[in-house]
């Protein structure tokens, strides 16, 4: 069995954003501006990695579209498609099937494997009552089959293939229940296979029943047996391969290692992936697996690729190539949750061994599947996550308090006390909530809300139109924590029941900002809060489902709700009050929109920050000091990955194609002191704009703000592309390129 091979197809070093090829192009121009700088072009059968941010990701393709699915942390399964890879991260997730909202299959829908079976499209899921392993008292193993010949369903629950309940022994997280698929021979026979601290694998009479008289069989305990290995093996879609008249069964399974740096003497990082072989067809006998002794797929600094598993297999569109997808991180922490989706193509050896090669760095490009021949929809602000009208109900809703209920196509609060509903993942983040609201009655001591960042009833964000007690009424941004309400800001609003309104609130990292209409076209800010100690991690107000809310004894009908992603905060209120971007460079991720220092949007570079003062006096353009007191760095010295040569880049995305943009680039050295000690360059859509700037020269001094502006044409693609790369003057020791903000508005 191949070991850690070389990627198997050609893939060129090059850099991009989302869904673009690029052109290397010889730029003249006075000076020393004749150097080799990446060029936007248009998508010429390329793409990068991350394709999605699903766990436990499966990947079909039909009728010339991908289909995706994977782990759900509500009750609601859904399925992404697209008729390009590149699509998958913008595409809205389609609603397949849900579970009760409370019970079994109320909360965390695990590891959902789509396949076809027999002809007939199935989901294999875990599901369980709870959102969290350590509480949960039931677990079952659902077999669900589309009505269909659509992979979109819709989907019933045809049986359950294995049940739990606590005090069983084993528990769901031992034995069987988590990971199950089904394996679809040549000749006929079916296996259920199933995971969790092990192997398990046992004969079905359908797809959808176990053999009657049946056991689980053991194949492997999950006990490491490699040096490599950790505690952790957990399996992933068995594959099948038929290759010079011999057919093997293939089941790759990912172990856990928290030895980052290999000091246990193996090459796994994190989390990496192995294999189970079986060559007789004999998948019930133990003896006939054997299991490889090196990892088959493995992360590590050559990739930048960390925490690699969850290994699933496809066809290109037209069938003739091999494809994977697997989660990975670009972090080599132990962070089980840090992960993103991967795709690339895999090959066969001439023993009919599949060789998965390394992973792919998230710099080069990839060459589409074969026979992939849709267009990648344009970047935009970020994916629709809900679309709502109520015209065919609200099975996506789920009712925390109170009570709700559809009502001449819209939703209705129809409680007297506290009435919460929400819709999306407890881990989505930044986004924007928008509805429009009508108040049936405004008894004193009463509000209607957009909800954002709800983790529970007692843990959310809410932009509401309020009656206090007295009688007085207005706006508020607030927040509950336990149970706690904290008025973070608000202000006089003369609004009345019975009037339309559109509520709009954006949560962006530590800033919320508040905004109305009454026509649904031109929105007034209403505040902005800006709230320290943000820590992107779940418990503290970073994650939560978005929903709508009344209480007070006011009801009130909701309709057109959306629910966009918010990264990066493009075509929102930025730092300065007006429509356009802000980028706070090397502050947090969501501020900085450069998750884990890559995606469709940028690129490369470190973050640095200084607790010093930074001067602005008298600087034109300049924004507030807190901006320049943290940046984004490349380092020419260090490389992050192979052909890594200091340089980094931002790709503003969302624009009008051919019209123009003011862009104002923000620096402060707050590193050197004197003129002379670092020099670096600036290119706009491949133009240097800077050449050798010196910052302590340009500012005056350092700890000083430097404000550069210029026009910019977006592409044909609505794309700006700012890159900041090495100087070269030979009298200068630091070349390393920086940037403290970026400001993109119409001119």
């Amino acid at each position: 069995m191949s070991q850690l091979r070389s990627p198997v197809r050609s893939i060129v070093a090059i850099a991009v954003t989302a869904g673009l090829a690029v052109a290397m192009l010889v730029l003249g121009g006075p000076g020393s501006m004749n150097r080799t700088v990446p060029e936007a072009a248009a998508a010429s059968g390329t793409f990068y990695n991350p394709v999605a941010d699903v766990y436990d990701p499966t990947i079909v393709t039909h009728d010339g579209d991908y289909y995706l699915i994977g782990t759900s942390e509500t009750r609601h399964l859904q399925i992404r498609t697209s008729s390009t890879v590149a699509g998958l991260r913008a595409a809205e997730p389609v609603t397949v099937w849900s579970g009760p909202s409370s019970g079994i299959g109320c909360c965390l829908l695990w590891s959902p494997v789509l396949q076809k079976v027999q002809g007939t499209w199935y989901i294999y899921l875990s599901v369980t009552d709870a959102a969290s392993p350590g509480a949960v008292t039931e677990a079952a193993v659902y077999a669900l089959q589309s009505t269909t010949g659509d992979p979109l369903g819709p989907y019933t629950l045809k049986d359950t293939l294995k049940t739990w309940e606590q005090g069983q022994d084993p528990g769901p997280w031992e034995k069987g229940i988590v990971g199950p698929s089904v394996t679809e021979m040549p000749d006929g026979r079916l296996f259920f296979t199933s995971t969790t601290f092990g192997f398990y694998v046992q004969p079905m009479s359908n797809p959808w029943t176990l053999e009657p008289g049946s056991s689980m069989v053991t194949i492997d305990d999950g006990s490491p047996d490699h040096a490599w290995e950790g505690g952790t093996s957990e399996i992933a879609r068995p594959f099948v391969h038929t290759q010079n008249g011999q057919t093997k069964v293939f089941v790759p399974y990912s172990s856990e290692n928290h030895v980052t740096h290999r000091t246990n003497g193996g090459p796994c990082w994190s989390w990496c992936v192995g294999m189970f072989t079986n060559t007789d067809g004999n998948l019930l006998d133990p003896a006939s697996w054997e299991k490889s002794a090196q990892p088959e797929f493995a992360g590590g600094p050559d990739s930048g690729l960390y925490r690699v598993l969850a290994v699933g297999t496809f066809s290109s569109p037209d069938g003739s190539e091999n494809w994977m997808v697997y989660n990975a991180s670009d972090s080599p922490g132990t962070d089980f949750g840090e992960r993103d989706t991967f795709i690339q193509p895999f090959s066969y050896d001439a023993d009919g061994e599949p060789d998965f090669g390394s992973p792919v760095p998230v710099h080069e490009a990839i060459p589409v599947p074969s026979g992939e021949s849709g267009s990648p929809p344009p970047v935009v602000p970020g994916s629709t996550l809900a679309d709502e009208d109520f015209t065919s109900g609200a099975g996506k809703w789920d009712v925390l308090t109170g009570s709700w209920a559809p009502c001449s196509g819209e939703y209705c609060s129809t409680g007297t006390g506290d009435n919460l509903t929400v819709i999306g993942e407890p881990r989505w983040a930044d986004y924007t909530i928008q509805a429009k609201v009508t108040a049936d009655n405004a008894p004193n001591g009463s509000g209607v809300n957009v909800v954002a960042r709800a983790e529970s009833a007692s843990a959310l964000y809410n932009l509401e139109l309020l009656k206090d007690a007295s009688g007085t009424l207005k706006w508020v941004i607030a927040r509950n924590r336990s149970g706690s309400w904290q008025v973070l800001d608000s202000g006089p609003y003369q609004w009345s029941p019975g009037t339309t309104y559109w509520l709009r609130l954006d949560v962006n990292a530590g800033k919320l900002t508040g905004l109305i209409s009454t026509d649904g076209t031109d929105f007034r800010q209403l505040g902005v809060v800006r709230l320290a100690g943000m820590t992107e991690r779940a418990g503290d107000g970073d994650f939560g489902r978005a929903g709508l809310r009344t209480w007070g004894g006011l009801t009130a009908s909701f309709d057109d709700v959306t629910v966009r992603a918010n990264r990066p905060s493009w075509g929102f209120y930025s730092g300065r009050g007006w429509p356009g971007l802000t980028v706070d460079a090397g502050a947090s991720h969501a501020r900085d929109f450069c998750v884990n220092d890559y995606n469709e949007y940028c690129l490369g570079g470190e973050v640095n920050s200084t607790t010093s003062s930074i001067s602005t006096s008298g600087v034109a353009g300049a924004l507030p000091a807190s901006y320049y007191q943290t940046e984004r760095w490349g380092d020419t010295l260090v490389p992050k990955y192979p052909g890594d040569d200091g340089s980094f880049r931002y790709v503003v995305p969302s624009l009008q194609p051919g019209a123009s943009y003011t862009v104002r680039l923000h620096f402060a050295e707050i590193h050197f002191t004197e003129p002379g000690q670092r020099t670096f360059d600036v290119a706009v859509n491949g133009t240097v704009v800077l050449d050798e700037l010196d910052k302590v020269a340009a500012a005056g001094g350092s700890y000083r703000a430097l404000v550069r502006e210029f026009t910019a044409t977006a592409d044909e693609h609505g794309h700006i592309m700012l890159e900041f790369l090495p100087g070269t003057r030979a009298d200068v020791a630091d070349h390393n390129p920086t940037v403290s903000a970026i400001e993109v508005a119409t001119p």
